[in-house]
């Protein structure tokens, strides 16, 4: 149902794969391929599906199946959406990946420089608390209190106040 016009049926539809897919041993299609198909849907045209597609992959995280560090930069791509679901959902799926994976390295497409994904996940949240939403603002205040094992220099960095000057 995933190919449907509507959008409530490809929202159903990603909610429903989040929440019934078998996670065992038994998943007949490779765990890749699901989360890849459900990644899929976070390009869509519209806004509630790629909210609901980023949700999904949140839904079967929480439920075992192993998110893909790759995932991250399409995340932090939707830190900047138009629609606040959708900047909420990418907000936990970066909080979740920062989390998960600290010690991944990364390269900052601004810059080359590499840095370890907990890092710069902290650094994303510390934007959002920017963000034009309260409700996103809210969210990145709640997640930010969670991050452990951010480096300290990064952290005093990041803090600093000349560079979070703009705070509400």
């Amino acid at each position: 149902r995933l190919k449907d016009t509507s959008h409530l049926v490809k929202c159903t539809s990603l909610e429903l794969i989040g929440d019934l897919l078998p996670v065992g041993a038994t998943v007949e299609t490779s765990p890749g391929s699901i989360m890849r198909l459900v990644g899929d849907y976070t390009h869509s045209d519209e806004g509630r599906v790629r909210s609901a597609a980023f949700r999904a992959m949140m839904t079967l995280h929480g439920r075992g199946l192993t998110l893909d560090p790759s995932v991250y930069s399409e995340a932090c791509l939707a830190l900047k959406d138009d629609y606040e679901i959708v900047r909420q959902e990418a907000l936990r799926l970066v909080w979740v990946l920062g989390r998960t994976y600290p010690e991944n390295i990364i390269v900052l497409p601004s810059s080359d420089e590499e840095v370890r994904l907990v890092d710069d996940a902290f650094g994303k949240l510390c934007n959002m608390i920017n963000d034009l939403s309260m409700n996103v603002r809210t969210l990145a205040a709640e997640k930010l209190g969670s991050m452990t094992l951010v480096s300290p220099k990064f952290l005093h960095q990041t803090l600093d106040k000349k560079l979070m000057s703009n705070m509400r």
